[in-house]
């Protein structure tokens, strides 16, 4: 086991330790240490979301407008369903990443991993040596209460001694939405399942949030909640290809939208410039 003690001493020299080492992998979204929560409800994208981190750490792909500032190699754990099921999909990324470890575990529980899991996770961290490590998802590897405030320091501070100086992004899931005189009430920013120490615990937290029509348009909203590294950023409004894999820019699909919708007989540059 590792010592929890990485620097001491004074206040000055913590400037000088880390004034030149680098801050993020993508800023303001995936920094180069620390936690990072991406929750919402199901079916919305958040596998194809975390799909998507891994292309632009892998490859240097640009994340919805943000460049990566550096790239490296990525460990992906899918603990949510079977890895026969999620190949399918996981076929259909455009570009393939290439510098992405993949590992396939059942449900279990990260504080009491058996012998054979831990020094597996272990032997991956140490040869694969990941800029991020992508965890999907959080209820499916650990057995405690969820609603227990100590409970998300205990299941980060495993992963993190699993996999040290890495930043780790854990898919969550929002509870179910309640329902009052036959209406479904959409769920707020902080509607996740469990305590609101899982929030409080991480560094960065992104809601992945439906939009009107989603089922029909596939248009989502992921919305930083929290970060303790940078001002809080507009909400993104994304929208996941017919393939419901890859991404597509939303913002010029609705360009092309108003575009088609206007009068044909239009002289083009009247279109344009409407």
């Amino acid at each position: 086991m590792s010592d929890a003690i990485y620097f001491s001493g004074n206040l000055r020299d913590v400037f000088r330790a880390f004034q030149d080492k680098p801050k993020w992998l993508i800023e303001p979204y995936l920094p180069v240490e620390g936690i990072v929560l991406l929750h919402g409800k199901f079916s919305l994208g958040k596998s194809p979301l975390i799909w998507k981190l891994a292309q632009c750490v892998s490859e240097g792909v640009d994340f919805f407008g943000c460049t990566p500032e550096r790239t490296g190699n990525v460990v992906y754990i899918e603990i949510d369903e079977p890895l026969i099921v999620t190949q399918d999909r996981l076929s259909k990324l455009d570009p393939m990443p290439r510098n992405v470890h993949v590992v396939g575990m059942e449900p279990f529980s990260v504080l009491n991993p058996s012998m054979e899991d831990e020094e597996k996770l272990q032997e991956v961290s140490e040869e694969v040596k990941p800029a991020v490590v992508l965890i999907n998802s959080l209820r499916k590897c650990h057995t405690l209460d969820s609603k227990d405030d100590a409970t998300p320091s205990r299941i980060y501070g495993k992963w993190k001694k699993l996999f040290p100086k890495t930043c780790l992004v854990f898919v969550h899931h929002d509870k179910k939405s309640d329902v009052v005189e036959g209406k479904r009430i959409e769920s707020s920013d902080e509607d996740f399942s469990g305590s609101q120490a899982w929030v409080n615990d991480a560094q960065i937290a992104l809601h992945l949030k439906s939009a009107p029509n989603a089922r029909r348009t596939r248009q989502v909203t992921l919305e930083m909640t929290k970060s303790q590294l940078s001002a809080l950023q507009d909400p993104l409004k994304l929208k996941l290809a017919d393939d419901g894999v890859n991404w597509v820019d939303a913002g010029a699909e609705s360009i092309k939208e108003v575009f088609a919708s206007l009068d044909k007989s239009l002289p083009k540059m009247a279109r344009y410039e409407i």
